[in-house]
């Protein structure tokens, strides 16, 4: 009996619950319920929230909620007046789980939305709201939180979403100074955000008027934020670029994900331009293509392991490591490079560079023949991370250098970079040593301690002053350090020493057995682009304080001539002043003739490195010589078998200017030309003397 009235009594409770189900939507009117949205928002938010559009609410077969026209409020001082606005919103939910404390809502669909995201001059963001009672939402949010979950947990026994969607909406971002970012006709579906379902998103944007295309997928999301490893793909498609991954991540304080990763990039100038709304920088290549696994643990450690990198003609594999925990990025790693060819990269740098201000353009421009550029060295940039790498190149070309099979390794720390050169091959030899740069302070700094070992010397001069005087096979050794904020400061700077010694080479430009054999001619010179002087051996020291080369022990060795030197370079004006002693020890005619008792005829050297004049040392010969005229008749007699008497300082001249010794006027040569001055110069000293 007691049990028909317990369910007697059920029945009308059940049937008290469908009746008022039924009436709610007749007694409840639609003003009421936007005045409870507006007053929950307003004590949730701090914004007004606005409903302009018709808001109802229907109960079967299933809740649901329509809103339209909807804005949410800026505070005072924003640009815009609303935070969002949205057109149109649709949500609902089954009603038979909600009668068992299960929130199934059937979905959400949002229409026309428009989120102005805002910072202002003093530093205030929209999107930080007050929180309920006044005050920071960051400063109470723990206590919210803490009030959500004591409210909610024990509120539900299921809850459940289904898709979600949004079309026709953007996004606007908007910070004094900048040109406003804007996202538009965004098309975004969301499945599986309850985590009962494999997450999927899927959807595309427009930005700066070009689409861009994503798509997600988290197998187990409850399982991924709970901190378990879980499949997951992502890839985002890009103008002139795409970027894919896939492999498994996680997400419970930090995110971790490790996987295939893969970027490629048709035109980065062109996307970067496009990302940023500004102009890419100069001197960016073009096309880049990434494989690589990925570990990223935390946003703090990432690795990309069995990676392969092509940077337009350059490519790349081994492994790099890059770790963010510190002041500055540290990145760790190997790799090995194909061919880099630097001079092409800078080539595209002064190619592409955007025009310079009419002051720069007027600016005269030093080339390798004026003189060092004076234009500011910077390497302030060697400050912005850290760096440990060892590196194979096949080959490097820098500043017309070409360097072959290079192992060495880099070793950057706050600003000062050292780089040991293990081995390379330069000019059919190798090169060791080490070379710092510091980037530390504001003015920058360099030291090098090179060794090159057999070198061939004239493809290296070549390639680094852009001509050569010397050929040959040897080794250099190289102690140098300078300190400037230009290219011109630093070589002013400059300061070290060195040596070299090369066998089996010849000095380009003049030919001083030619030179010696024509003495009866008076020391002229025709074209001497290509003469040269063979040695078997030549060797010298030399120092450097503030640009300036000092050499006092030049000494080579041929088969007929020994050669002694001294003289100083200015590497500052390129210049050179050198004397050169070359004395004969043999006939001309090869290692087996007869001794020519060590005639010395000193050379003067000067003038621009890349092209210097040779002319006899006039003084030392004349004081040289005349002092014992015999030895140089008997010298001259042994070198040209035509001259026969060398009785008087006359006769000297004859011998040493071709018959114009005597103080007469030296004719034109054919053509017009004027008198050699050199020759015209010994021939009037000849001549006063002759007449004490």
């Amino acid at each position: 009996m007691k049990l028909r009235k317990l369910l007697k009594l059920l029945g009308a409770l059940v049937a008290l619950v469908v009746i008022t189900l039924i009436a709610i939507p007749f007694f409840v009117s639609a003003d009421y319920l936007k005045a409870q949205l507006v007053a929950q928002v307003k004590q949730a938010t701090g914004r007004e929230l606005v409903i302009k559009g018709k808001a109802s609410l229907s109960l079967f077969p299933n809740v649901a909620v329509v809103v339209e026209d909807v804005t949410l409020g800026n505070p005072a001082g924003f640009t815009s007046p609303y935070f969002v606005t949205v057109k149109k919103l649709e949500t609902g939910a089954a009603l038979k789980p909600l009668l068992s404390k299960e929130l199934r809502i059937t979905g959400i669909a949002v229409e026309g939305a428009v989120l102005n995201l805002e910072e202002t001059k003093a530093g205030a963001k929209n999107w930080e709201f007050a929180a309920p009672g006044g005050g920071s939402s960051a400063a109470k949010s723990k206590d919210v939180a803490k009030a959500d979950d004591a409210a909610s947990s024990p509120a539900l026994n299921g809850f459940a979403i289904g898709d979600i969607t949004l079309k026709d909406s953007a996004v606007h971002y908007m910070k004094p100074g900048a040109a406003t970012i804007a996202v538009k006709d965004i098309l975004l579906t969301v499945h599986g955000a309850d985590g009962n379902a494999p997450l999927a998103i899927e959807g595309s944007v427009r930005y700066q008027d070009a689409p861009v295309k994503l798509q997600l997928t988290v197998d187990a999301l409850q399982a991924a934020l709970s901190g378990e490893a879980t499949p997951a793909m992502v890839a985002l498609s890009l103008p002139d670029g795409s970027v894919k991954f896939e492999g498994k991540a996680s997400m419970k304080e930090r995110p971790n994900v490790d996987g295939a990763l893969a970027v490629s990039i048709g035109n980065l100038p062109k996307l970067l331009a496009w990302a940023t709304a500004k102009p890419a920088p100069v001197g960016l290549p073009k096309q880049v293509e990434l494989t690589s696994v990925l570990a990223l643990k935390g946003a703090q450690a990432v690795t990309l392991s069995d990676l392969s990198l092509t940077v337009d003609a350059l490519k790349a594999e081994g492994k790099l490591a890059l770790n963010l925990t510190g002041a500055v990025p540290a990145l760790q790693g190997a790799l090995s490079l194909g061919e880099v060819d630097l001079d092409a990269l800078l080539a595209s740098q002064e190619k592409t560079a955007p025009a310079k201000a009419t002051a720069a353009k007027t600016r005269p421009k030093a080339t390798s023949a004026e003189g060092w550029s004076r234009a500011p060295i910077d390497l302030s940039g060697l400050r912005a991370a850290n760096a440990n790498l060892d590196l194979k190149l096949a080959a490097l070309k820098v500043s017309n250098l070409e360097i072959h099979d290079i192992a060495t390794s880099i070793a950057l720390n706050q600003g000062n970079l050292k780089l040991n050169l293990g081995n390379a091959s330069l000019y059919s030899g190798t090169a060791k040593g080490t070379v710092m740069l510091d980037g530390s302070s504001s003015v920058p700094s360099m030291a090098t301690n090179l060794a090159l070992t057999d070198i061939q010397i004239d493809p290296l001069m070549t390639a680094m002053s852009g001509a050569s005087r010397l050929s040959g096979v040897g080794n250099v050794s190289l102690v140098l350090n300078a300190q400037g904020s230009s290219q011109y400061a630093m070589v002013n700077a400059l300061g070290g020493k060195g040596a070299i010694r090369l066998t089996d080479g010849a000095v380009k430009g003049i030919n001083i057995a030619q030179f010696l054999r024509n003495a009866k001619k008076g020391f002229l010179f025709g074209d001497n682009s290509t003469e040269k002087t063979d040695f078997t051996e030549l060797a010298a020291s030399f120092e450097i304080a503030k640009g300036l080369l000092s050499n006092k022990d030049l000494s080579m060795k041929s088969p007929i001539l020994r050669l002694a030197g001294s003289g100083t370079a200015n590497l500052p004006a390129r210049l050179l002043n050198y004397r050169l002693v070359p004395t004969l020890v043999g006939t001309l005619q090869g290692q087996g003739g007869k001794e020519a008792a060590g005639l010395a005829i000193p050379l003067l050297i000067a003038g621009p490195w890349s092209n210097p004049t040779v002319t006899p040392d006039v003084k030392g010969i004349i004081e040289d010589s005349l002092k014992n005229p015999e030895l140089l008749k008997q010298n001259l007699k042994d070198i040209n078998g035509t001259i026969k008497q060398f009785n008087s300082p006359k006769d000297i001249g004859k011998a040493l200017l071709g018959g114009l010794g005597n103080g007469q006027p030296q004719p034109a040569t054919e053509g017009g030309a004027q008198p050699d001055p050199v020759q015209q110069g010994i021939g009037n000293l000849l001549n006063s003397l002759q007449k004490k």
